[in-house]
Protein backbone atom coordinates (compact mmCIF):
# COMPACT_ATOMS: atom_id res chain seq x y z
CA UNK A 1 0.00 0.00 0.00
CA UNK A 2 1.11 3.52 -0.52
CA UNK A 3 1.47 6.29 2.39
CA UNK A 4 0.24 9.31 2.05
CA UNK A 5 2.48 11.70 4.38
CA UNK A 6 0.22 14.14 5.79
CA UNK A 7 2.12 17.28 8.80
CA UNK A 8 -0.53 18.54 10.96
CA UNK A 9 0.58 21.50 12.64
CA UNK A 10 -0.76 20.97 15.82
CA UNK A 11 1.14 24.51 17.09
CA UNK A 12 -0.52 26.69 19.71
CA UNK A 13 -2.05 28.93 17.21
CA UNK A 14 -3.87 26.28 15.68
CA UNK A 15 -5.66 25.30 18.64
CA UNK A 16 -7.51 28.67 18.53
CA UNK A 17 -9.30 30.50 21.03
CA UNK A 18 -10.87 27.49 23.10
CA UNK A 19 -7.43 25.14 23.04
CA UNK A 20 -8.32 23.02 20.02
CA UNK A 21 -11.97 22.43 21.01
CA UNK A 22 -14.95 21.91 18.20
CA UNK A 23 -14.67 24.16 15.69
CA UNK A 24 -10.45 25.35 15.69
CA UNK A 25 -8.03 24.90 12.99
CA UNK A 26 -6.73 21.51 14.65
CA UNK A 27 -9.89 20.11 15.83
CA UNK A 28 -10.66 20.74 11.50
CA UNK A 29 -7.41 19.13 10.91
CA UNK A 30 -8.12 15.71 12.84
CA UNK A 31 -11.45 15.47 10.97
CA UNK A 32 -9.96 15.83 7.96
CA UNK A 33 -7.57 13.39 9.33
CA UNK A 34 -10.13 10.92 9.88
CA UNK A 35 -11.63 11.44 6.24
CA UNK A 36 -8.16 10.31 4.88
CA UNK A 37 -8.20 6.97 7.42
CA UNK A 38 -11.51 5.86 5.06
CA UNK A 39 -11.01 7.12 2.03
CA UNK A 40 -7.33 5.61 2.37
CA UNK A 41 -9.37 2.40 3.00
CA UNK A 42 -11.05 2.73 -0.33
CA UNK A 43 -8.24 3.28 -2.30
CA UNK A 44 -5.50 1.28 -0.52
CA UNK A 45 -3.67 3.69 0.82
CA UNK A 46 -2.02 4.05 4.24
CA UNK A 47 -2.06 7.52 6.30
CA UNK A 48 0.98 8.47 7.72
CA UNK A 49 0.61 11.52 9.95
CA UNK A 50 3.07 13.45 11.89
CA UNK A 51 2.60 16.22 14.40
CA UNK A 52 4.80 18.96 13.92
CA UNK A 53 4.95 19.20 17.90
CA UNK A 54 6.53 15.77 17.14
CA UNK A 55 9.35 17.56 14.68
CA UNK A 56 10.67 20.14 16.86
CA UNK A 57 10.52 21.35 20.21
CA UNK A 58 9.82 24.91 19.72
CA UNK A 59 6.24 24.26 18.57
CA UNK A 60 5.71 23.47 22.73
CA UNK A 61 6.83 26.85 23.05
CA UNK A 62 4.43 28.33 20.97
CA UNK A 63 6.58 29.01 17.50
CA UNK A 64 5.51 27.41 14.40
CA UNK A 65 9.13 26.29 12.60
CA UNK A 66 7.65 25.24 9.13
CA UNK A 67 10.60 26.42 7.02
CA UNK A 68 13.10 24.18 9.31
CA UNK A 69 10.99 21.01 8.46
CA UNK A 70 11.00 21.49 4.80
CA UNK A 71 14.63 20.79 3.87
Amino acid sequence: LTPLHVLIDDSQSMQGENGGGSGSPLATAESIAKELDEECARYGCIPKFTRLSEQDDDVKAGFTPLAGLAG
